[in-house]
């Protein structure tokens, strides 16, 4: 499963200036040591030089897991929603319910989830070995489709 990572890169800007030196290691350090020096841009960028890469963090302290309020509680109850494939927890983000998490149990897949789009609807849903799997991926997606909606504005 691929994960978002942050890579920060520097480029180099050309500037040259006018020095006046009995040589070139006079000018040089005139140059570097001095405020007077004026400096003029001579183009808009350059020679590319990757400083840093690393894995774009997610605050999983914004997301909760919760059981729904109504149908699970009995043996019954949560018996028939594994059933009847109502979800075994909802997923907050923010204290706002963005999506479900639920217990499959099937040879295949034990656990899926799925985020809410909108009007009650849902994307597809995500099949993972354990319920951990799906919380991380579904912040992980949720995180990524909010940075695109903050962009957008």
């Amino acid at each position: 499963m691929a994960k978002k990572f942050i890579v920060t890169a520097t480029m180099d800007v050309g500037y040259k200036t006018t020095i006046m030196a009995e040589n070139e290691d006079e000018a040089w350090q005139m140059a570097k040591d001095s405020d007077f020096a004026d400096w003029e841009k001579t183009d808009d960028g350059h020679d590319w030089t990757l400083e840093n890469v690393y894995e774009e963090e997610i605050d999983y302290k914004n997301y909760k897991m919760k059981r729904p309020k109504e149908g699970y509680n009995s043996e019954e109850e949560r018996a028939f929603n594994q059933w009847s494939g109502v979800s075994d927890y909802d997923l907050f983000f923010e204290g706002k319910r963005v999506g479900h998490i639920y217990y499959v149990g099937s040879s295949l897949v034990e656990w899926a989830g799925y985020l809410e789009v909108e009007n009650g609807k849902h994307e597809k849903a995500f099949p993972c070995a354990t319920r951990k799997e799906v919380f991380e991926q579904l912040c992980r997606n949720h995180h990524d489709r909010k940075g695109e909606s903050d962009a957008d504005r």
